[in-house]
């Protein structure tokens, strides 16, 4: 189901996807939850959650967004919702500032771009090597 969050000044905050999950304390594959399938048992006595699924933005006061990507629920007890995939953040003016790669709910990698959105290694240099100049469009 779509949902969203405000500001308490009412503009837009995030926009996104929430799942209705039957928390359990037989959870536990640690498997992603893609629609819950999961019978209710005499072991379901947390309640029903709702946790974020799918593509999240989230947005200044303004209106722009600031950061975009994406969740998985994973099965186990708590049914936690982590990052997933390409989460990318934003400068004021749209143009990307950092760009991370997550695998259930763990950073695999991080990229960081200047004003011009040419890739920084951590120091601030452009990378060498293979990879010497990648720009976002």
């Amino acid at each position: 189901m779509k949902f969203n969050e405000y500001y308490k000044t009412g503009e837009l905050k995030a926009a996104g996807e929430v799942l209705e999950i039957n928390d359990c304390t037989s959870r536990g594959s640690g498997r992603q939850i893609k629609f819950d399938d999961h019978k209710f048992c005499v072991e379901c006595i947390m309640g029903v959650k709702y946790r974020k699924s799918g593509v999240w933005n989230y947005y200044n006061k303004n209106g722009t967004i600031f950061l975009t990507g994406s969740y998985v629920i994973l099965d186990n007890i708590g049914v936690p919702s982590v990052k997933d995939g390409i989460w990318t953040s934003f400068r004021d003016n749209g143009t990307p500032l950092q760009l991370s790669v997550f695998k259930e709910g763990k950073i695999i990698e991080t990229s960081i771009f200047d004003e011009n959105n040419i890739m920084l290694d951590f120091d601030g240099e452009e990378f060498a090597g293979d990879i010497i100049r990648l720009q976002l469009k």
